[in-house]
């Protein structure tokens, strides 16, 4: 899959190794991912318009991953779906994400 085509993940936590290992998971499957140790970084960044999915720690410092998943709702994010993940983690997907997943499962 060209780099294009590859569906964008973000990996926002405060814990580096965390992240670390999310990010070489991630790429290791065939993903793009970025990784963000906290929520003003990761709206600080221009690129964040073209993701796919989020998956977001809820207990960052700062603005915590509830209010980053409000801030992203109210203004408007293309990021529409949330769901919970595990201890810790939340699941953010884009209708892009999931149609993608789709196309992959056809025949």
């Amino acid at each position: 899959m060209s780099e294009a085509n590859k569906i964008s993940v973000a990996i926002v936590d405060d814990d580096a190794s965390l992240c670390n290992a999310m990010e070489r998971l991630l790429r290791a499957a065939g993903f793009q991912s970025s990784a963000y140790p906290s929520a003003e970084a990761f709206l600080a960044d221009r690129r964040r318009e073209r993701l796919d999915c989020i998956l977001l720690d809820i207990q960052l410092g700062g603005m915590s991953g509830f209010e980053l998943q409000s801030y992203l709702a109210a203004s408007g994010s293309t990021v529409p779906e949330s769901a919970s993940r595990s201890a810790g983690m939340s699941l953010v997907r884009s209708s892009r994400a999931r149609a993608l997943r789709v196309a992959r499962m056809r025949p």
